[in-house]
């Protein structure tokens, strides 16, 4: 595995080992992909990965907190990260993209070390959520179209690849999913998010997204 690793790495980077950054991370909100699944990708990183990590030996851990003995320790807030272009077949990233600073520069690393066709999980605190706002090292707050910013309908970035989205889910308490508001809610996002999302507040929001690559010279506009 460490030669794998290796090869992955790009040469001459090392992360920073230095402010480190806590994580608030509930319990039932990493959204783990089935192993099965995961055994169906060449390469996978679980970027973030705190101590619930992704198992497998196609998988690469990658965290700045060593204690979770991540396969690369890795300052997240600092670009680029250590791997080459085009890597990657599937990337978990849940409840890591809001301690990062600049979340425009993350988004677009892990476009750069995705292959095109690379499925992509992105977690993050719903911005109505007290979640978002009681850990004080979340950097950065979302609304469910925060994604549609990386995807070629909405492209504003210099780059050569943009997102899919395959769905875009807001997650609620359990009190909201019983009473069935939940699906309510996600079958009218917009509206709910500016009219109603102060009274019935999410917790989460999850992005499963595929990663294509743009036709050279590319313009939005």
């Amino acid at each position: 595995m460490a030669t794998v690793i290796h090869l992955l790495l790009k040469p001459n980077d090392h992360c920073s080992q230095e402010d480190k950054i806590v994580k608030y991370l509930e319990l039932d909100c990493k959204a783990q992909p089935l192993q099965s699944e995961i055994a169906n990708y060449e390469k996978v990183l679980d970027l973030g990965c705190g101590k619930r990590q992704l198992k497998g030996d196609n998988v690469i851990t990658v965290d700045i907190d060593i204690r979770c003995r991540p396969k690369v320790v890795c300052n997240l807030s600092q670009f680029p990260y250590p791997f080459k272009d085009d890597v990657f077949d599937f990337i978990h990233c849940s409840q890591v993209i809001e301690h990062i600073s600049n979340t425009v520069n993350a988004i677009g690393e892990i476009l750069r070390i995705a292959k095109p066709g690379c499925k992509v999980f992105i977690g993050v605190p719903h911005f109505s959520s007290a979640i978002a706002y009681k850990d004080p090292t979340h950097k950065s707050f979302f609304s469910v179209k925060t994604i549609d910013y990386f995807c070629s309908n909405y492209f504003s970035f210099d780059h050569s690849k943009c997102f899919e989205i395959i769905s875009a889910k807001i997650i609620f308490s359990k009190l909201w999913r019983f009473i069935a508001l939940s699906s309510l809610f996600n079958s009218l996002q917009t509206s709910w998010e500016n009219r109603l999302s102060g009274i019935f507040p999410a917790k989460f929001i999850e992005w499963h997204l595929v990663v294509r690559e743009l036709p050279d010279g590319y313009s939005s506009e």
